[in-house]
């Protein structure tokens, strides 16, 4: 009897971070987001109003729309009468394990991080463009974008969606998230103790209630969350020097670190319709299958990502140790 083994799967990250807003059914394509802007600062006193001239002058509110446009995915498997037959496994619940919860999960999460990528506020661990980029992330670039972020008057994630049934969100500890690669991880836990806080050393005010899924430790403000999702350019970078991971070793490779503080993009599925599993059995395949030999198992994505935002998140992009 042959044993099942285990798939590699990746961590999904981003869609469980971005503000979630369905969009209803028989409604538009397009979704939109509206932001009010900050007035400017009163510095002035008021005169006494006088027969003349009662009334104040008002100030015009300033209004910015953030749309997007609905887009469609899916990827499908197609399964033999032979194989459903002749296999020892449930292979129907196999491919829907790797179709719909694996490759769905993928596809999506990688749309969102394709998204969030083309921010423009970006920063390098040197240089100032990633074929410069030679040197290993450090503290002073975690201060940087803390500080970016900061200036920025972004907002702090107090909540996320719910990891354990994807509906919902979990509050957490307010802090700025960053997603990032295994191996800037291991460069990030080379930062020394008194930066670098792994979560089994977190507070036990914060409980494990409080903690992200996939989340491996913080510094600088900012609680990271750890996924092979985290984007990276092979010898993409400047000269690669000693202890800098490279592909080839002549160029560095670059790995990117997003940040994000709160509402800095929004992910807005169909609402009932943002991801469905589809089963095609045998015999649903009409005159194409006349001898009912082919059954599928497929899913569709139905919705939209959208930056809010470009000023409440970063990309940092650095190298990191080898």
């Amino acid at each position: 009897n042959a044993r099942l083994l285990m798939r590699a799967k990746a961590y999904l990250a981003f869609d469980k971070i971005g503000q979630e807003k369905p969009i209803p059914m028989h409604g538009s394509n397009q979704v939109r987001f509206r932001r009010y802007g900050v007035m400017a600062v009163t510095t002035s006193n008021l005169a006494e109003a006088t027969a003349e001239s009662p009334d104040r002058a008002a100030v015009q509110l300033s209004i910015t729309d953030v749309t997007g446009n609905m887009i469609r995915r899916g990827n499908g498997v197609a399964i033999t009468d032979v194989l459903a037959y002749q296999a020892a496994e449930d292979v129907i619940k196999e491919a829907q394990d790797v179709c719909v919860g694996q490759n769905a999960g993928e596809s999506i999460d990688t749309y969102y991080r394709n998204v969030v990528d083309a921010g423009s506020v970006v920063a390098y661990s040197n240089g100032t463009a990633r074929a410069s980029v030679n040197t290993a992330i450090d503290s002073d670039d975690l201060r940087r974008v803390t500080r970016t972020l900061e200036l920025a008057n972004a907002n702090k994630i107090t909540k996320v969606i719910n990891a354990s049934t994807g509906v919902g969100t979990v509050p957490i500890r307010p802090c700025f998230v960053g997603v990032v690669s295994p191996r800037v991880a291991f460069t990030l836990r080379q930062l020394g103790a008194g930066t670098w806080i792994p979560v089994e050393s977190y507070a036990s005010q914060v409980g494990i209630e409080g903690l992200m899924e996939g989340e491996i430790g913080s510094a600088e403000g900012i609680r990271f969350v750890q996924t092979t999702q985290a984007r990276a350019y092979a010898d993409a970078g400047g000269a690669a020097g000693t202890g800098i991971l490279s592909t080839t070793g002549t160029l560095a490779d670059v790995y990117e670190t997003l940040v994000f503080g709160d509402e800095a993009y929004g992910r807005c599925p169909l609402k009932g319709k943002g991801l469905v599993s589809i089963f095609k059995p045998l015999g649903s395949g009409g005159p194409a299958d006349m001898l009912d030999e082919m059954m599928t198992v497929a899913w569709k994505y139905t919705g939209v990502c959208v930056i809010l935002n470009d000023n409440f998140m970063v990309r940092l992009e650095s190298g990191a140790a080898s």
